[in-house]
């Protein structure tokens, strides 16, 4: 596996790791449910959509709670033999329970995710998106995908194809310029190039000569 570069992303008992290669992103996702790992091509990941979505992170939580839990079951085992230490856990367990109720009561652990769609889901799984913890990290991955599918689009889509309709063809440029795949000055170039073999297309034959 060639990998170019790598951006990991770590919040609240999500980690999602991204790893670049020339043609294909390494994606990986470990959460409450466990670890998904596959390979997604850049062309099939649509980056001129996205939409938001926001998990509560309720395992997370459980898992925090039982740090004061722990704490309580402490404090009572030493209640006889260290009655002061024993007061010391049995406080701090009751202040970590309440903070980590307002927490979650206010959403403090929930995590806001980009959900990317994919045109094409990978092999062997039933992904439809990747996800990108809107996070500091986020703004290196999006410009890094979006680079690395405007890069693999043109080397798919960027060559004219002179046997397709002209018209056909000039959308697809169009296309790809709308999306930045492709600059307004090799759209021009390119949609020249249409029109004028459309002309030489649509020009008649010439006759053949009679001969005496």
């Amino acid at each position: 596996m060639n990998v170019e570069s790598r951006i990991v992303q770590n919040k609240f008992g999500n980690r999602l790791t991204f790893e670049f290669g020339p043609e294909r992103l390494h994606y990986a996702c470990r959460d409450a449910n466990g670890e998904r790992r596959f390979p997604v091509p850049y062309e099939t990941i649509d980056v001129t959509t996205s939409s938001s979505a926001t998990i509560s992170n309720p395992e997370f939580i459980q898992r925090m709670l039982l740090v004061p839990l722990v704490l309580w079951v402490l404090s009572i085992i030493l209640a006889r033999s260290n009655p002061a230490i024993s007061g010391v856990m049995f406080n701090a367990a009751a202040e970590l329970g309440i903070f980590f109720l307002v927490c979650k009561f206010f959403g403090v652990f929930a995590v806001e995710f980009a959900e990317i769609p994919l045109t094409a889901p990978p092999l062997g799984t039933g992904e439809l998106s990747l996800r990108i913890v809107r996070n500091k990290e986020f703004d290196a991955i999006m410009p890094e995908l979006t680079r690395r599918w405007k890069a693999r689009m043109k080397e798919i889509h960027g060559t004219v194809d002179f046997n397709n309709d002209a018209d056909s063809e000039l959308d697809k440029f169009r296309w790809l310029k709308l999306h930045e795949v492709i600059d307004e000055a090799e759209f021009t170039r390119i949609a020249e190039q249409l029109r004028t073999y459309a002309a030489v297309r649509a020009r008649p034959l010439p006759s053949e000569g009679t001969i005496n």
